[in-house]
């Protein structure tokens, strides 16, 4: 059950990237980028799990550059799991390669 209630929260983070105003859109989009630079190593939802709990010793490094608040950060973080996820999900040559 942790699996999904995890994909559940990278879900949600997406979806608020999504309804953010368009100029905050853009930053939080920006920072996911980011992350998902980070996360193209992981092939598989086990791997990518396993990074989301794990992810301490650079997350902080990249919410700390953008001067992120803590829901921003949240955010942002999430989406990048989630668009990592999608990119595992339904490969494609060009977006495996963030």
């Amino acid at each position: 059950m942790r699996i999904y209630e995890t994909i559940r929260c990278w879900a949600d983070g997406q979806n608020a990237l999504n309804a953010a105003e368009p100029s905050r859109g853009a930053v939080l989009q920006e920072v996911a980028q980011q992350a998902l630079q980070r996360l193209w190593r992981q092939t598989c939802l086990a791997d990518l799990a396993v990074a989301y709990y794990t992810d301490e010793d650079w997350w902080p490094l990249i919410a700390q550059e953008f001067d992120l608040g803590p829901e921003d950060a949240d955010v942002a973080r999430n989406a990048a799991y989630w668009q990592r996820f999608m990119q595992i999900r339904h490969p494609t040559r060009s977006r495996n390669r963030v």
